[in-house]
């Protein structure tokens, strides 16, 4: 972000405000394929317009029952034309009106992602797919060495798959029924668990 006051940034970029949310998994069984979806983002919000613009995706993951040592990654895919959200796990809900805003002052409305649809994450299994056309290749990917031994972490003690903190970038920008799903690939005899945290922006209009 630029050095200058928040207030001037914030409109100036037509900014509505900025946001994190974390999320937990359940018990993840054994035996998941290679890629199942385990975080799904579908930018649907409730003022239509509105632009999500990402800065970064953090996932921290735990073996709970030994896996045989092996292949890992965690791994973030873009998804567009995506017209009915997935199913399964827990649809993360938004409660109060400021919920998730970073900065508790008059600048920052409340947060317009989609409450109770279309941000998800698996609690036991993968998560269906919903109906939407992913990339061809995946934004991004974090390998690592699975360890034959319960309690250890997944990718070290945080994969950060995604980040875009600096405006001079270029952060992925999503327009509604656009988003992004993380995948996980993990030997298959252990069980798991993992927590995702996401920052976003969320901006009336962004160049």
């Amino acid at each position: 972000m630029p050095d200058v006051a928040p207030f001037t940034f914030w409109n100036t970029h037509y900014a509505r405000g900025s946001y994190s949310l974390g999320a937990e998994s359940g018990l993840m069984a054994a035996g998941l394929a290679a890629g199942s979806e385990i975080f799904q983002w579908r930018w649907n919000p409730s003022v239509a317009g509105v632009i999500c613009v990402l800065r970064k995706v953090r996932i921290a993951g735990a073996s709970v029952g030994a896996f045989a040592a092996g292949y890992g990654s965690f791994a973030v895919k873009n998804a567009r034309a995506w017209s009915a959200d997935g199913t399964g796990g827990t649809a993360v809900s938004f409660s109060a009106a400021q919920d998730q805003v970073k900065r508790f002052y008059a600048p920052m409305k409340a947060s317009v992602a989609p409450t109770g649809t279309g941000i998800r994450i698996a609690s036991t299994l993968a998560l269906g797919a919903g109906t939407k056309t992913f990339d061809t290749n995946l934004f991004a990917v974090q390998p690592f060495g699975v360890l034959a031994t319960a309690g250890t972490g997944l990718g070290g003690t945080e994969s950060l798959l995604v980040i875009e903190d600096n405006d001079d970038m270029y952060p992925p920008l999503y327009q509604p029924n656009e988003g992004f799903s993380i995948l996980a690939t993990v030997p298959i005899t252990g069980t798991w668990t993992f927590g995702v945290t996401v920052e976003w922006d969320e901006f009336d209009e962004y160049n």
